[in-house]
């Protein structure tokens, strides 16, 4: 027998996908991810803003893959380092 885990957010009572996907957001435990910007483009939602590690970029795109009325996610979150340096070679 396989157990599906639902996660539940508070933030479900938004009625518009930037408004929940910046409450999903905001309720993480991971305080980086609080200051995410979500913009919406029709039904693609943008991720923007920065962010200490690639595991926390991941982890954001983790937490708005589900809000409804997006059906793409485009991640612009950079990863920096302590200093504000991007990892990125550019």
């Amino acid at each position: 027998m396989s157990t599906k885990l639902v996660r539940t957010f508070k933030a479900e009572r938004f009625d518009n996908p930037v408004d929940t996907a910046t409450g999903r957001l905001a309720e993480s435990s991971h305080l980086f991810l609080r200051h995410v910007r979500c913009r919406q483009d029709n039904d693609t939602l943008l991720l923007e803003g920065k962010v200490p590690s690639y595991f926390l970029k991941q982890t954001a795109q983790s937490l708005v893959q589900s809000v409804e009325g997006v059906n793409r996610i485009v991640n612009h979150l950079v990863v920096v380092n302590s200093y504000g340096v991007s990892s990125d070679s550019e």
